[in-house]
């Protein structure tokens, strides 16, 4: 049996603030070092039950996941900030909070495994 898989850019380029809107030059490019393998993505999310009984998802290791998994970035320029955001690493050590949109942006890229499918229609492929 063939099993329909998406194969994902090595450089990402987030929505995150309207992003994608500016030129090429300006745009905050991802560069991604590796992506997860299928152990490392159920390591990096989990469930837990809230206090009104209701199912969470939880990242319990974000910062792993950008130190092992982001490389450079790209055309992140903080205004009155001493902080330089280049790569994974120091992403994951940000203190501005404003960027969490953008944390968020890609972990959901890394760990998307697939796209969505269509009622009736098969993974498998002929």
């Amino acid at each position: 049996m063939k099993i329909r898989s998406i194969r994902k850019e090595p450089v990402f380029i987030p929505e995150f603030n309207g992003n994608k809107d500016l030129s090429e030059k300006e745009q905050i490019k991802i560069h991604i070092k590796s992506f997860p393998t299928v152990a490392e993505g159920k390591g990096y999310k989990s469930y837990k039950i809230s206090e009104g009984g209701g199912v969470e998802m939880v990242y319990p290791n974000d910062v792993s996941m950008l130190i092992r998994h982001v490389g450079k970035i790209e055309n992140v320029i903080l205004e009155d900030c001493d902080e330089i955001i280049n790569d994974g690493k120091s992403l994951s050590k940000t203190k501005v909070l404003e960027l969490s949109p953008l944390f968020s942006e890609i972990r959901d890229y890394l760990l998307e495994a697939s796209e969505p499918v269509e009622e009736g229609e098969s993974l498998a492929s002929e």
